[in-house]
């Protein structure tokens, strides 16, 4: 089996800060002046060669797009970002769990189709430990030399066979990619899998900002992008703000004093989530049966979104053995590979936590925030780079952490494009950041 190689993240493609006080009112501003505008929107027009020309028009005329993207961002005006929270987006993650990038596992199922994808994703997965489960060893043979120097494991595992579990035949071992990465790294090495579709983006800033005050090796999985419905027999929708959820062990409700009549509902906080714990909640105990059994409303199962992507500690894969996964998959039924692995963690005994910050924002996802057009998040990272990001628009770039760019529905050469694109103007965005955070720190001292 090949070995993962880690190699050194440089100081430029993360780029810390280490304020001292939590509670900063200090407002920061982009880059303004004219020629650190027009330096910006030069590398912004560089970061997005990857995209066609027709893209990077529509990027620069569409009014629609841009009123699309402005209606999102005025959604969320939640106040000036602090130079914490600034910070905290780019590297300095040392709250109770300290974390870093390297602690990080991305996982995700893929096929030879989607080749394109996967190589477009190293831009923003550079330097981290990824696994790729697909479905022939013959693949693996024949990309092995490939993925070992971009620090790449490929594993092989069957597809299933008629009469399907669920809607395609990869679908078993999607559920099971989490458990796979984490036995093909000897379950060590690593904090948190990243666990989503091959056209999955994840923004490293926004996860670790996630992630620094949570436990590692509590049983965690994150997300607050779920399948969901209401009423028993109903279609559900995704994302479903409503969708039965904890909030993080030792949650504090300070600093929502003002918004905690957003909430959908009163979640328990879960050390861990439990599925009897959300059974038992009085605001959703009417959701289950009085066995607590896994929850299936409509064609479409309580569950995470594979788009939208899940953070899962390695205390869950510590937990639940692979053995016990497998054979509780291949008994399974659901719409998909992610209801699989719901329905199995929910027999398991456990259920999804939320982030907590979007809990009290349901206009602010995290996990994929703008589902129906990547453009628009591409749009906003732009705005962000070249000085035209209000400070509802950082906040939106401060906590995200994912995006799904559907490459089902915009082809895989659009969507491989767009992976690129976007993780390159991620890359100078957080360049960026880290310079204004660095010029406030000297205005500070």
């Amino acid at each position: 089996m090949m070995q993962v190689q880690m190699s050194q993240i440089s100081k430029s493609e993360l780029v810390c800060g280490s304020p001292e006080a939590k509670g900063s009112n200090v407002r920061l501003q982009p880059a303004t002046a004219p020629a650190a505008a027009l330096t910006a929107r030069v590398q912004a027009q560089s970061a997005l060669s990857p995209l066609s020309k027709l893209d990077q028009q529509k990027l620069r005329e569409s009014e629609g797009l841009r009123k699309a993207a402005n209606k999102t961002v005025d959604a969320l005006r939640l106040g000036a970002s602090s130079v914490y929270e600034a910070a905290a987006a780019l590297g300095t993650f040392q709250g109770k769990y300290p974390v870093k990038q390297l602690d990080l596992l991305v996982a995700f199922p893929a096929d030879e189709a989607h080749l394109p994808l996967i190589q477009a994703g190293r831009q923003w997965h550079k330097g981290m430990k990824t696994v790729v489960t697909v479905n022939n060893v013959e693949l693996v043979k024949k990309y092995a030399a490939e993925a070992e120097s971009v620090n790449e494991v490929w594993l092989s595992y069957r597809d299933d066979v008629p009469p399907l579990r669920a809607k395609h035949p990869g679908d078993p071992r999607a559920a099971l990619t989490p458990w796979l990465a984490h036995q093909a790294v000897n379950g060590t090495g690593y904090k948190w899998i990243l666990y989503g579709d091959d056209d999955t983006l994840w923004f490293t800033g926004g996860v670790l900002n996630l992630l620094k005050d949570l436990d590692p090796q509590m049983p965690y999985v994150i997300t607050d992008n779920m399948w969901w419905s209401d009423v028993e027999g109903a279609v559900g929708s995704q994302p479903n703000v409503r969708a039965p959820r904890c909030l993080p062990c030792n949650h504090s409700t300070a600093g929502f004093e003002d918004v905690l009549d957003k909430r959908p509902f009163d979640a328990p906080q879960g050390c861990p989530c439990t599925a009897e714990s959300l059974c038992k909640a009085p605001e959703l105990a009417h959701f289950f049966s009085a066995k607590c059994d896994v929850p299936r409303h409509g064609s479409r199962t309580y569950s995470m979104h594979g788009g939208a992507g899940t953070i899962i500690s390695i205390g869950m894969l510590q937990t639940i053995s692979l053995e016990w996964m497998e054979q509780c998959i291949w008994s399974e039924q659901a719409p998909g590979g992610d209801g699989l692995l719901m329905a199995c963690l929910w027999k398991a005994g456990y259920a999804v936590t939320d982030p907590g910050f979007s809990f009290y924002h349901p206009e602010l996802r995290m996990f994929d925030p703008i589902s129906q057009e990547g453009r628009q998040l591409l749009y906003a990272f732009t705005e962000g780079l070249s000085g035209g990001c209000d400070s509802s628009c950082q906040m939106l770039l401060t906590h995200v952490v994912s995006s799904h760019v559907r490459s089902a529905v915009h082809g895989i050469p659009e969507a491989a494009s767009m992976i690129q694109a976007m993780a390159n103007i991620y890359h100078l965005y957080l360049q960026q950041r880290g310079s204004v955070i660095e010029q406030v720190h000297t205005s500070l001292n």
